[in-house]
Order: structure tokens, then C-alpha cells, then sequence
């Protein structure tokens, strides 16, 4: 008789208990309880793991292996440890504005061409950023209203060409989102005529621009996801509310409305995305898409950056990543998300080391996601424990995998709390888990089944787990 199934799970059971042990971790006499309930589907897992800027050659398969669902091409260079000329910027593509724009030799495709290659090689879609870079340095060159807002539409409407119909020795791709511009609202209250950084011109000068552009593009593609304009700032009412007043009054195209927020807490994010679908309902807009395509830790913007990067980069940025995906997919109809960033080099990077291109800690909740996106479906989940986030998702097969994250901004909060995770009408033979805190690298983590079929782990403060049930 072959006892090997028994004796892994005695293993199993033995390595868990040493684990406790040896932890050192004070547990409260509390616990939180988990009950997923895999007969009542909820929609759709969303494709909330999406980044701002794609691989390297030397980083596609972790791109792949997350399943990194959308790469905004927002900031790229053609070598993402090197900030070097951004890729997809206008003035990159098209270097002379007073070229001919019907001429394939004005355009210089090179760059982006690589770059999206190797993006589409992992299975990402993309989100395109027709417009600038910041211009955060004292000199300015390419963030100001373009000379000719028409033949600006026209540029845009070759490179969409090139990718999506071929021109220019191109391809057929069918890239579907269009994002105009990027961050035009950074530069209110008048900075704009001193220090612009995104959009060196008045609100209303942006607006017609928009407004224009986007009705050409829409009237040459029809079938195509226009919209943006990645707004730094929804809670700026005056700003949104122009725009999108604007828009309503001269019946433009809002396929999406992109945004953007830096925060310490989910609950920030869903405030501010509760904003943005009020403004977007009371302008009529309630079918636009709501497009997160910006986001990150930051604890407040008056700290030192060394301060906010050293968290992004540590098990508190990492779990802050995993809970705020969960928060906006249980509680927004956000359409799809990017955080900004995967760029090795810059301070905003969640997810790369620069040396070696291997993963941090803060890649593993974009590759956890990945896991649920594989099942597809979510499930209903019923908490008990205010800081924990949990989503759940069943695959065909009837596999399920749970996503349960536990996060505070709080650091004097140091305490583990036991959490136990039941599936309603299940009693599994054995369960596997993927743990991610301040002592486990997502690592496998044996978890023993109870009698009535439930699993309990102990999760530190800012912390995740992945538990996965055939």
C-alpha cells in the first residue's frame, strides 16, 4: 500500500506547527474568520494587475509569469534600466512638427516597436499614451499646447495606424485604449504660466484640445477606446468638473476616464474613485469606463521620497499593493488598473531590483492577482476582520484560489492575528498557501486542515497569503 500522500501531509502538518514555533510571534487571543462561499458567483476577476511600463529582455518571463495584465506606455524608454528618450512620447515618433505627417520616413517607430513587441510577448494588452513625458526639470520642451491641434490629431492618427492596420511597414494589433495626454490638471491655480510640468497652458485651452482630438480619432476609428487624460488629481473639482463639462457640452468622445492617486490606504483609493464615478454620473457619463492607470504608496507627498520608496520596496508596500487591488475589486467598477511603477530604475518601482532584474517582494501581489485572473470567476467571501481584504476566485476545474491580505498604514500595529479561512461545503484533503510577510519571500507555507475543513495563519499586520484548493 502507498502511503506517500500520508506521509506528505504528516510533513506538512509537522513543518507547520515548527513554523509557529519558531516564528516568534506574539498572537492575540483573537481571530478573524473567512467563509468563502464558491456557489455564489459575484462577476468577472478584473484585470487589476496591470503596470505602468513593460519588460526588459532580461525580465519578460517574470512579466509573463505574473500574468501582468495591461502595460501603459506612460515614462518608457527603450531600455527600462536606463531612462534614456522616452519611447512613446510624440516628439520621440515624431521628431520635426514641420514634417510631413502622411510621410512614413517623418516617423521613427523604431523604439516603441521593441518595446511593444516585447510587452505583447507576455500577454499584456496595452494602454497607448498619446502625448508627453514630465518635464519636472527647469527647462521645458515638449509639454506645451502643440502649434496645430489638428495635425497633432493627424500624427496620432498614423501611429494608431502604424499599430493597428499596418502603415509604415507596421502591424495589426489591435491596440483598443488611446489615452490622451497625461496629468494636464498637475499645473492649476496658475503654475502653469511659471513652472509647468504636464501642460504648459490655461484648463480651457486643454479642453478644446482634447475635445478636438478626440473627435477625429473617434470619427477615423470608430471601434477604439478613446479617452484620458490621466488626471493627477480627482478630488481638483473645478479642474474634472471643466473638463468634463466641456466634453458633455461639445459631445466628445469619453470612452475612459483615467486617473491617478499616491496614497497610504485602500480606503483613500475607493474615496477618490467614488468621486470620480459621481462626477462622471452627474456629466453623464455613467458608461465611461473608470481607468485607474496610475498608482502607489505614498504616505503624504511632504515626506522625503527616500521615505516613500523605502516602503515600496518592503513587505508594507507589497501587502498595501495586494489590499488596495482586492479593496477596488470588491467595492469600484474600476475597468482595469496600472501601478506606476515597474521600471527598475526609477523611485517609484514596486516591483524589480535594479541590479539583477529579479523580483521584489512587491511583485508578488501583481503575480498573485495573475492567479486569480487564471480562475476568471470571483466568488462571495464573508470578514469578520475590518483590516483584512479578501477576494476569492473559482477556476472551471473548481479549483479555488483566495487571495486574503492583512494591512495598515499603522506601524506601531506589530501584532500577528490568526485567521481562519472555511469553504462553505468543502472539506479539502490539503490546502497549499503562498505566504508573503516580514519572515516568508511568498513562500509555500504548509497549512493543516482542520476536522470541519478549515485552515488558520497566523497574518502578521501588513502581510498576504495565497491559499489555493483543488
Amino acid at each position: 500500500m502507498n502511503n506517500r500522500p500520508q506521509l506528505q501531509k504528516a510533513v506538512r502538518q509537522f513543518l507547520s506547527c515548527c513554523i509557529l514555533v519558531l516564528s516568534g510571534l506574539t498572537l492575540r487571543a483573537e481571530e478573524g474568520v473567512i467563509v468563502v462561499r464558491p456557489a455564489e458567483e459575484v462577476g468577472p476577476i478584473r484585470p487589476l494587475n496591470g503596470a505602468n511600463n513593460g519588460p526588459s529582455a532580461h525580465n519578460t518571463f517574470w512579466f509573463k509569469a505574473a500574468h501582468i495584465s495591461y502595460m501603459r506606455t506612460h515614462d518608457t524608454p527603450f531600455d527600462p534600466l536606463s531612462y534614456g528618450r522616452f519611447t512613446f512620447d510624440i516628439r520621440s515618433i515624431f521628431r520635426d512638427f514641420s514634417a510631413d505627417e502622411n510621410d512614413p520616413a517623418s516617423y521613427d517607430f523604431f523604439s516603441s516597436d521593441k518595446v511593444l513587441k516585447r510587452s505583447r510577448a507576455c500577454g499584456a494588452e496595452i494602454l497607448y499614451r498619446l502625448g508627453q513625458a514630465i518635464e519636472a526639470a527647469e527647462n521645458k520642451y515638449y509639454i506645451f499646447p502643440p502649434e496645430d491641434y489638428l495635425k497633432w490629431a493627424r500624427i496620432c492618427e498614423h501611429i494608431i495606424s502604424h499599430y493597428n492596420e499596418g502603415w509604415a511597414n507596421g502591424y495589426h494589433w489591435n491596440i483598443r485604449y488611446w489615452e490622451i495626454w497625461n496629468e494636464p490638471d498637475l499645473d492649476r491655480n496658475d503654475r502653469w504660466k511659471t513652472n509647468p510640468r504636464c501642460w504648459g497652458g490655461p484648463a480651457e485651452e486643454f479642453y478644446r484640445f482634447y475635445n478636438l482630438t478626440s473627435k477625429y480619432l473617434k470619427n477615423r476609428f470608430p471601434n477604439l477606446m478613446i479617452g484620458g487624460p490621466g488626471l493627477s488629481n480627482p478630488i481638483n473639482g473645478e479642474w474634472m468638473n471643466g473638463f468634463l463639462a466641456s466634453v458633455a457640452a461639445g459631445k466628445a468622445p469619453l470612452d475612459f476616464f483615467s486617473w491617478h492617486i499616491y496614497a497610504p490606504t485602500p480606503e483613500t483609493v475607493l474615496e477618490r474613485s467614488r468621486t470620480v464615478d459621481e462626477a462622471l454620473a452627474k456629466y453623464g457619463f455613467k458608461d465611461t469606463e473608470s481607468v485607474l492607470d496610475e498608482w502607489n504608496y505614498v504616505h503624504q507627498w511632504t515626506e522625503t521620497s527616500q521615505e516613500n520608496v523605502r516602503v515600496r520596496n518592503s513587505i508594507k508596500g507589497a501587502a498595501y499593493a495586494a489590499a488596495t487591488m482586492a479593496a477596488c475589486q470588491n467595492e469600484t467598477p474600476i475597468k482595469f488598473m496600472t501601478c506606476y511603477d515597474f521600471r527598475p530604475d526609477s523611485r517609484y518601482n514596486i516591483a524589480f531590483d535594479y541590479a539583477d532584474r529579479r523580483p521584489l517582494i512587491g511583485y508578488y501581489p501583481f503575480y498573485a492577482w495573475g492567479k486569480l485572473l487564471e480562475c476568471g470567476t470571483q466568488v462571495r467571501v464573508e470578514s469578520d476582520t475590518p483590516e483584512i481584504y479578501v477576494v476569492a476566485a473559482k477556476a472551471p476545474s473548481g479549483r479555488l484560489r483566495i487571495l486574503v491580505c492583512r494591512y495598515t498604514d499603522d506601524n506601531n500595529v506589530i501584532y500577528a492575528k490568526k485567521i481562519r479561512v472555511r469553504v462553505d461545503g468543502i472539506v479539502p484533503e490539503e490546502v497549499r498557501a503562498w505566504l508573503a510577510d516580514s519572515r516568508f519571500f511568498y513562500s509555500d507555507y504548509p497549512m493543516p486542515v482542520a476536522k470541519d475543513g478549515s485552515v488558520e495563519i497566523p497574518l502578521e499586520p501588513r502581510s498576504f497569503v495565497m491559499i489555493e484548493i483543488d
